[in-house]
């Protein structure tokens, strides 16, 4: 098989998925798509560098930008597998989506989104945890990132605190029951983890 260099210096947890294809075809669907350096360095120019050549950047992605990959490549193998009529269209649809996405990124990485990544996990985490209790100590955990980071991509991006941002989505959990349920005020508090303080807000 070919080697290709990946440049990545933490390679623990990773999952690979290859999708074959050929170069023509996707010339023929690219149209303006070619257009973009994005495109080019990715898909033609650092697709044939040999085993002694390095990519000369390196593409990196949100965590929302991971997610939208995670689902693209998953729908394109759900289609493979459930070989449906209209298959073909549905898994070029997703592909090109996807060669759309990596292009447009690949020209938009600053280098002050280098823990964007590790945030956007925390802030994920956060949102579908924040009934149980979280401190800064268990975000530093989760992200990998310093309490001083946190903070600062909190204030950057929230215009908040991160517990702030915490109680802020528990605040947001609790009018939801309330709304959408008969729980007295003192059981939403316990179901969305908040404090008396919360109790007396709502009372």
């Amino acid at each position: 098989g070919s080697y290709a260099p990946h440049c990545l210096t933490h390679t623990h947890h990773i999952e690979v998925t290859n999708i074959l294809f050929r170069l023509d075809d996707l010339m023929k669907q690219a149209l303006s798509l070619q257009l973009d350096d994005g495109f080019r360095s990715l898909f033609l120019f650092q697709a044939s560098l040999g085993s002694d050549q390095r990519p000369s950047n390196i593409l990196r992605l949100s965590y929302e930008g991971v997610q939208h990959v995670l689902r693209l490549t998953a729908w394109i193998q759900e289609e493979m597998d459930n070989n449906r009529p209209g298959k073909d269209i549905m898994i070029q649809s997703y592909f090109m989506e996807l060669i759309t996405i990596l292009s447009r990124r690949y020209d938009e990485v600053k280098t002050d989104e280098t823990n964007s990544f590790a945030f956007g996990r925390l802030v994920e985490y956060i949102r579908t945890h924040s009934s149980e209790p979280i401190s800064v100590k268990n975000m530093e955990e989760v992200s990998g990132l310093t309490e001083h980071q946190i903070r600062f991509l909190f204030k950057k991006k929230y215009q908040m605190t991160p517990m702030q941002f915490l109680m802020n989505n528990r605040l947001e959990a609790a009018k939801r029951y309330l709304s959408t349920s008969n729980l007295s005020i003192t059981e939403v508090s316990s179901l969305t983890g908040s404090s008396a303080t919360f109790t007396t807000l709502f009372q």
